[in-house]
């Protein structure tokens, strides 16, 4: 779904990004994951066109991103932010989520159906008429993501969209993005380790450069990469080393269920 061939992308004389070449698979769950300052958000400003590239080249669906074709490649690709006050626009969660649908030149009488079903999507039908400003952070999110949704993106970039969301809050949001992936290229910009568990693909970042990549199984399991990276294990892996240390026999895995059970079979 995307393609980054050499991109180098920069400040003055400093490259925030260097030399960076990846493919994101289409219709599946990619995280791109690492420190702040290693240039994770910074690919989304590029993928979107907010920012230019130094050099290289960057595709979307086989169509290269430049000032001439934003707005297609805008069509195919909707972005919900870290801080989605910054995507109101209107005073009511209804109106907020039409004027997606008025962009797209949707036909009036069509519009209150479409709103209805993606507010039914995202669990906000019951808000419709709220002010979004007075919603909680997970509610906000919904209601950017339901706005993303109506326009029919082929792909959604979640930049760090849970990073200032309570559990309960970042729960709710990790589900739907689980949800989501089964008929939408999914790309989740994130620190959070624990994400990474439920994604098809990882790109693991580290001063503008990729430093890993692959599915969550093949990450997972250089360990002492990930320590070195300074990147917070997951819960299940943490208490695999803890294991480990007390001699317990027990295999890298990502299902915390297989870990217990080898526990309780040796105590």
């Amino acid at each position: 779904m995307i393609k980054f061939e050499n991109v180098r992308f920069g400040y003055h004389e400093t490259d925030v990004i260097n030399n960076v070449s990846f493919n994101i698979p289409k219709n599946k769950y990619t995280c791109i994951v690492g420190h702040n300052g290693s240039g994770k958000s910074t690919i989304a400003k590029l993928i979107m066109g907010l920012e230019n590239c130094r050099s290289g080249k960057i595709f979307v669906d086989g169509i290269e991103v430049n000032d001439s074709n934003l707005d297609v490649i805008r069509e195919k690709i909707g972005i919900v932010f870290q801080n989605p006050d910054n995507q109101f626009i209107a005073t009511t969660v209804e109106d907020d989520i039409a004027f997606t649908l008025e962009n797209a030149c949707v036909p009036q009488h069509q519009m209150q159906k479409i709103i209805e079903e993606y507010a039914t999507k995202v669990g906000m039908q019951q808000y419709l008429k709220h002010d979004p400003e007075k919603l909680s952070g997970g509610q906000k999110q919904r209601v950017a993501l339901a706005s993303v949704l109506v326009g029919s993106s082929e792909a959604i970039i979640f930049d760090e969209a849970t990073s200032m969301l309570d559990p309960e809050g970042k729960q709710e949001i990790n589900q739907l993005i689980t949800e989501l992936k089964h008929n939408r290229t999914i790309i989740s910009i994130t620190h959070d380790m624990e994400e990474l568990l439920n994604a098809d693909y990882v790109i693991v970042l580290e001063k503008g450069v990729v430093v890993m990549e692959g599915t969550p199984d093949v990450i997972f399991s250089d360990i002492e990469k990930l320590q070195q990276l300074r990147l917070r294990l997951p819960f299940v892996l943490q208490v695999i080393l803890e294991a480990k240390l007390k001699n317990f026999n027990v295999n890298n895995t990502m299902r915390i269920e297989e870990v217990v059970e080898v526990l309780c079979r040796s105590v």
